[in-house]
């Protein structure tokens, strides 16, 4: 399996409910990890007080970009409406060939142009119930967890639990 990196949106979202563990066990073969700018906006949270940071900067590495990598990350902000972790992540993933999430539209969007494998939220907890990580019931009760504690709207739940 394919090591993964995981964009703060992500990151912060599953560690909101206490829940960042299920993205491990969704890839339980592969290592996770965040980029350096993600790590320091993970670290910036927690200091303003979000304990939540904790589990997630426990259960993954934080990943620098090569010069290379930082170059091409300079030049995707250029051309493109992305934070920097956005950028580190996309560049990271496509250089090493890793599984990206994300539930930026515009990253995700650049990383489909960029044949990078990603997904959004909706995507993993799909993924969740269909591999049996959690059962159908649970990550219905999850996304509205979700919309209560980090404030996401579902634009088509349903989708989310289609056969």
């Amino acid at each position: 399996m394919r090591d993964v990196i995981i964009d703060a949106d992500i990151a912060s979202t599953f560690g909101k409910i206490g829940k960042f563990d299920l993205l491990r066990k969704l890839f339980p073969d592969s290592r996770t990890f965040v980029s350096a700018a993600v790590g320091e906006e993970l670290s910036n949270a927690k200091e303003r007080g979000y304990g939540f940071v904790d589990e997630v900067l426990r259960s993954t590495d934080v990943i620098a970009p090569t010069q290379k990598e930082e170059e091409e990350v300079v030049r995707l902000l250029l051309h493109r409406t992305l934070g920097k972790g956005e950028a580190e992540s996309i560049v990271i993933a496509k250089a090493r060939q890793m599984f990206l999430l994300t539930n930026d539209r515009i990253a995700v969007r650049e990383a489909i142009k960029e044949n990078i494998d990603v997904m959004d939220l909706p995507s993993v907890i799909r993924q969740l119930w269909r591999h049996r990580v959690v059962s159908k019931q649970s990550a219905r009760d999850m996304t509205s967890e979700i919309e209560e504690k980090d404030n996401i709207i579902f634009s088509d739940k349903e989708a989310i639990f289609e056969e």
